[in-house]
This record gives C-alpha cells, sequence and structure tokens, in this order.
C-alpha cells in the first residue's frame, strides 16, 4: 500500500489541490476529492489536469501530518488552490465530527470551545445541524453566522460575509447561477410586456415643467432617461392608483383605456 501527498494541477489556469491518497496502484488515476476540484474536471475534463507525487509516507497519518504542513491557511487563502481547508484531517465526515467547534461573539473574540456539535447547539440554543452548517460555510469562506454568535471549526477562522478571494471559486460553484440567465429572462418579459393591450395605449403626459408628451408609457420613459421613470409607478398612475411620478401627470386622451379605479 502507498501512501503519498499529491498535487493535481490544472494545465491552462495553474490551480492546483493537494491531498492525500493510499493506494496499491500508483497509476489508477485519481486526480482528488475535493468538492471544487471535482466541479473543475467535470468542467474541463480530466486531460486538462495533470497529477504529480509530492511526497511518499510510511503510513497515512504520516500521510496527512505532511498534507496539514503544506496545506495551511496561507495556502488555502491563495486564489490559485482548490482547497477549501486545511489539510491533514481527511474529507470523511467522522474526521470532521471529532473537530472542536468554536464560537465567536460580534468582536469575532473567542467565547468558548465545545467538543461536539450538540453541546455548541446548546449554548447557541439552535439545532447541531445549523451548527454543523455554519462551521461547513465557514470553511468554504461563506458567512458562518448563527443568531448573534459566529461559529466555525477550531483551526478554521469565523467568516462575517463571503470572502472576496473566491471569486474564481465562486465561478465554479456558480455554474449553474441563475443569474447568467437573467439578461434573457428580461428580454422575454419586455418582449410579453409589449404584447399586453395596455402596452400600446396612447395618454396625454403633462410634465409640471410644462413639457407635453404623447405616446405609450414605455415611450415616455424612452423619451426622458434622465428622469428615471419607473414602469411600476407609470401603471399606477394609467389606472388612476396615483396622481403623479416624477414630476409628470396624465391627462387621457380619446383612445385610452377607460380609468377603472375606484
Amino acid at each position: 500500500m502507498y501512501h503519498i501527498v499529491y498535487k493535481t494541477t490544472h494545465k491552462e489556469s495553474g490551480m492546483y489541490y493537494v491531498g492525500v491518497h493510499s493506494t496499491d496502484d500508483l497509476d489508477d488515476g485519481y486526480m482528488g476529492s475535493g468538492r471544487l476540484l471535482k466541479l473543475a474536471i467535470e468542467q474541463h475534463g480530466r486531460d486538462a489536469f495533470e497529477r504529480v507525487i509530492l511526497h511518499f509516507c510510511e503510513s497515512k497519518s504520516d500521510a496527512f501530518q505532511k498534507e496539514r504542513e503544506i496545506v495551511n491557511r496561507a495556502f488555502v487563502q491563495n486564489e490559485q488552490t482548490y482547497n477549501l481547508c486545511e489539510g491533514g484531517s481527511g474529507h470523511k465526515g467522522a474526521d470532521r465530527r471529532s473537530r472542536n467547534i468554536q464560537v465567536y461573539d460580534k468582536q469575532f473574540t473567542l467565547v468558548e470551545t465545545f467538543p461536539t456539535m450538540v453541546d455548541a447547539g446548546r449554548f447557541l440554543d439552535t439545532y447541531p445541524t445549523t451548527v454543523r452548517e455554519a462551521c461547513e460555510y465557514a470553511a468554504e469562506g461563506k458567512s458562518s453566522r448563527v443568531q448573534q454568535w459566529y461559529v466555525c471549526y477550531e483551526g478554521d477562522v469565523p467568516i462575517k460575509k463571503d470572502t472576496t478571494y473566491l471569486t474564481e471559486r465562486n465561478k465554479l460553484l456558480a455554474k449553474y447561477n441563475t443569474g447568467k440567465r437573467r439578461p434573457e429572462h428580461g428580454a422575454i418579459v419586455r418582449a410579453h410586456n409589449l404584447t399586453r393591450p395596455e402596452a400600446n395605449v396612447v395618454y396625454q403626459f403633462i410634465h409640471e415643467d410644462g413639457m407635453e408628451f404623447e405616446g405609450t408609457r414605455t415611450q415616455l420613459r424612452d423619451a426622458f432617461p434622465q428622469h428615471n421613470l419607473l414602469a411600476s409607478e407609470l401603471a399606477n398612475l394609467s389606472s388612476g392608483r396615483s396622481k403623479s411620478h416624477r414630476g409628470w401627470r396624465l391627462r387621457q386622451v380619446p383612445g385610452a383605456l377607460p380609468n377603472t379605479s375606484k
């Protein structure tokens, strides 16, 4: 049985992952089990990565010790690494559950250390699963707040808000981020709104400065972008729910929809 500390690198970007692996076959093709690394391999393909062996160790515990020396806090905070947490404890749930839980106040002063999530949950008056979630968030650089406290595993740091150094990692984690589809969604909504009957109703708008404009609500917004007119407020104006919007009032002309507001 071989116990190795390895480094897997994305050939194009140079991003890398350091981990521990025990195997009888050094050519088994194992690249790593890190969450971000798996996402990257799924995105780019296995051929885009290469693995090199950094150290051969006598036992798995020796390998974890060597990993602990390499994958420290500064290593994890480097933008070029896929590692999300410090090394030396493996990735099995039992290893993480055995780690102490630290609770900090709003000034990030350590309040107390608990041996289990159950004990921490009693102190925080919450469920152990909530404590675990906060600890996992801290390990990933996300907010680890529980009520007025901040929680993390011993050896990690409490996080007030999502850190900015995870830009590239967030892109991987947000592979299916709906934000990327919002521009397309917005175009669909705008096209749909133009088919609505009230979208083509012509009104006569009068501004408090004496300006007059005859056209649809959309045409008014396009004609005066400097006024920052809101579609929702113009809808309220046309229905009679409001009397004016940023200086504009409405005087309906023949052909406009009748005012049905009470």
